[in-house]
């Protein structure tokens, strides 16, 4: 689950007067647009949106504006820094520095199981203790009682994700120092690093931002590899299983609801298109993304094409985003009754028809097509993985425990039930997956949970009667 990177992207460089300039494939453009506060305040204010001469449009805002949900309505209130956990990343590293860091975590983190050999270990402690000031950092900001990453939905594409890189670099520091303690067979230490881990990836899931979401899921993952290999050290018992068993049932009791980071995407992309309005498709874009565009679609003012058709391609985008939304949801007497993603996974398939007719149409929505709806369904497969995993977690932890059944029965990715098998040692818990919504079997998804039995069956048998 290494793929949010595909829907992360990084702040534009926010200059008084950004030109940009493409010399390549046979097109040559240049562009000159104010970037300043004001003109992004004014891009957050979706005032193309309002004058527009499309009535379905302005009836899409008019909406927003009933829901609460345009990207004026969801910027948060300001926090002091005493207040908010994500303050203590000001700062705390350099840009420059940080982006080597993330590289090094990642190489170095042990996948698919957390496993760590000596070689590996010394690498780990030199990494782990040369960083130890930013983690102890983080770890006791944990104790404030709110948490804002300042990922701004009002700000689009231009808001600055790099904190999601220093709130990575933290979870893997955790990780890294409960491996460093498990080698010392410090289970308690290790315990506090891991629980560490996942409070982190509780408050990343609940932005309403769907890189901070996606990567919860990744981070979420390597937790419960290092669970795993705490679970199985010599010194895990039954009290600290069931210490882990109250922290997965924790984050599944405040899991966030799919939708939401969904709408906090949305509003971001509707500032885009203000930009779009603008003629500055091109201040979106990384280097690699433009020319990816410019090649596809051998235009000779892609910024003016893309202005020119805004309206319907913002419509196109709001009217699927609409159906989407509405799927993930049903409204109940007590509210919002989530549905599962196998559920609701034809709506994908749905998408694509609507956008292969708008192609024969000769209306392709150049923006929604190009850039915000390609990786929709990967995103909410992820989101459903998450959760399937979690959910197994609970499941087999209960059941090792000799607690009584979790109410988790079906995978939300597939809808298949999970296979429980409790043997004499270990309790596995399977998922299968199933081919996706397009008859596709290579994106089938499958995955087990092993946690050692803490309650073995002869305690079981000496307290029935």
């Amino acid at each position: 689950m290494r793929t949010y990177q595909t829907i992360l992207r990084q702040a534009r460089p926010l200059a008084i007067v950004l030109v940009v300039t493409t010399a390549f494939a046979g097109c040559s453009e240049e562009q000159s647009i104010d970037l300043t506060p004001e003109t992004l305040e004014k891009f957050a204010a979706l005032e193309g949106m309002q004058q527009s001469t499309s009535e379905p449009l302005r009836r899409h805002y008019d909406l927003l504006v009933a829901e609460k949900t345009t990207p004026l309505d969801l910027r948060k209130p300001a926090l002091t820094p005493e207040q908010n956990v994500a303050a203590v990343f000001d700062a705390l590293f350099s840009k420059s520095f940080l982006s080597q860091q993330l590289e090094k975590s990642a190489e170095m983190f042990p996948r698919p199981r957390f496993d760590v050999d000596t070689k590996l270990l010394e690498r780990i402690i030199l990494f782990r203790r040369r960083l130890e000031p930013q983690r102890s950092k983080v770890a006791a900001a944990l104790s404030r009682p709110q948490c804002d990453f300042g990922l701004d939905p009002a700000r689009g594409w231009y808001a600055d994700a790099s904190i999601l890189d220093a709130a990575t670099v933290y979870v893997r520091l955790e990780a890294f120092l409960a491996a460093e303690r498990l080698s010392e067979n410090d289970l308690a230490a290790a315990a506090d690093a891991v629980k560490r881990m996942f409070h982190m990836v509780g408050l990343l899931s609940n932005e309403m931002d769907v890189r901070a979401r996606l990567l919860a899921g990744n981070l979420r993952e390597e937790a419960l590899s290092v669970l795993s290999a705490t679970l199985h050290h010599m010194a895990a018992d039954e009290t600290t299983a069931r210490e882990f068993y109250h922290v997965i049932e924790n984050q599944l009791a405040h899991w966030p609801n799919d939708a939401d980071a969904w709408i906090g995407d949305r509003a971001r992309n509707l500032v885009s298109y203000e930009a779009v309005r603008k003629e500055a498709l091109f201040t979106l874009l990384t280097e690699p993304e433009l020319r990816r565009m410019m090649l596809n679609h051998r235009s000779k003012n892609l910024n003016a094409t893309a202005a020119e058709g805004a309206d319907s391609d913002q419509l196109f985008y709001l009217d699927e985003m609409q159906k989407i939304l509405a799927s993930c949801n049903k409204e109940e007497a007590e509210g919002r009754q989530p549905v599962p993603y196998f559920m609701r996974r034809h709506f994908f398939v749905d998408l694509v028809k609507a956008q292969q007719r708008k192609i024969e149409a000769g209306e392709f929505p150049l923006v929604a097509a190009e850039m915000f709806l390609p990786h929709m369904q990967q995103g909410h497969a992820l989101q459903a993985a998450d959760r399937a995993r979690t959910e197994m977690w609970s499941l087999a932890l209960a059941i090792s425990l000799d607690m009584p059944p979790t109410k988790y029965e079906l995978s939300p990715v597939s809808g298949q039930k999970y296979h429980v098998a409790a043997e004499p040692r270990n309790v596995v818990v399977t998922a299968y997956g199933n081919e996706d919504s397009s008859g596709n079997q290579s994106t089938a998804w499958s995955e087990a949970v092993v946690v050692p039995r803490f309650v073995n069956a002869a305690k079981r048998s000496a307290r029935r009667p």
